[in-house]
């Protein structure tokens, strides 16, 4: 599964449109995979081309200026929804996925969900400076 799961991200990366926006810092790509569990969440930061080979891990905060690229992945089994930034995917089936772009809309904290599971591994902040 963790197989097919990478092969998903590079293909997704692939497709994940450059900033067009001069203003923009950086491209950035997170990954979000929806289980029984809980939400596993892995931010990249990704070169203009989207290049898998140059995605990196990004470390510290998202910035206002960054484009940010969500792609969710429901491995649970029932259905479910992901939301962050004011935005929620449609319903995502067992197996599927959904991906947006969104830019953070200013500096804060922002509270990210699967708006149909509950628990406390379903949810958390993400940070933008």
């Amino acid at each position: 599964m963790l197989k097919s799961l990478f092969v998903v991200l590079a293909a997704v990366a692939a497709l994940a449109v450059p900033a067009t926006s001069l203003g923009a810092s950086r491209n950035v790509v997170v990954d979000v995979v929806i289980t029984d569990h809980g939400i596993l969440m892995g931010l990249y930061t990704n070169a203009q081309v989207a290049d898998i080979s140059t995605m990196t891990p990004l470390m510290g905060p998202l910035y206002t200026k960054d484009d940010v690229h969500f792609v969710v992945f429901n491995r649970s089994k029932k259905s479910q929804k992901f939301s962050v930034f004011g935005s929620t995917t449609s319903t995502i089936h067992p197996g599927g996925s959904a991906r947006f772009e969104k830019r953070p809309p200013h500096v804060g904290r922002f509270p990210y969900k699967s708006t149909l599971a509950s628990g406390p591994s379903f949810h958390g902040v993400l940070t933008v400076r």
